[in-house]
C-alpha cells in the first residue's frame, strides 16, 4: 500500500514567540487500507532539535494500528512515533477509519506567502 498525506501548520518558538507556517507532504508504505484525519504535534526536545527541523524539514516515522472516529468520536488503538531522535510525535485523529501499519516521511516546507516580513 501506498500512503500519501498532505496537510499545513505552524511551528512556534517560544522564546521568540515567532511563529513559522509550513506545509507538509508525507509519503510512505506498509500494509492496510482506510482513510485518517490527523493532527500532528511534534515536540523538539531542545533548540538544536527545533533549528534543524526549521531549516531541514524532514520528519520519519512509523505508525499503526486500527481506528474507527467520526466526528470526534468513536474507538482507536494506533500509535506513531518519531524516528529521528530529539523528536516526539503525537497524532490527534479527528476522523477516520483504518486499519494499517506504515513507515514513511513527511517533508516540512516553509511557506513562503504566509512568512513574508
Amino acid at each position: 500500500m501506498y500512503v500519501a498525506g498532505k496537510g499545513l501548520g505552524v511551528v512556534y518558538d517560544n522564546k521568540t514567540k515567532t511563529p513559522i507556517f509550513m506545509n507538509a507532504v508525507r509519503a510512505g508504505t506498509g500494509p492496510g487500507v482506510g482513510y485518517k484525519s490527523i493532527r500532528g504535534v511534534l515536540i523538539f526536545a531542545n533548540e538544536t532539535v527545533y533549528k534543524q527541523f526549521t531549516t531541514i524539514g524532514l520528519q520519519v516515522s512509523a505508525s499503526g494500528g486500527a481506528l474507527l472516529k467520526v466526528a470526534g468520536k468513536g474507538t482507536q488503538a494506533s500509535k506513531a512515533v518519531s524516528l529521528i531522535p530529539g523528536v516526539s510525535l503525537y497524532q490527534l485523529v479527528d476522523t477516520g477509519l483504518v486499519l494499517q501499519a506504515n513507515w514513511g516521511a513527511t517533508e516540512f516546507l516553509k511557506d513562503p506567502n504566509l512568512n513574508k516580513k
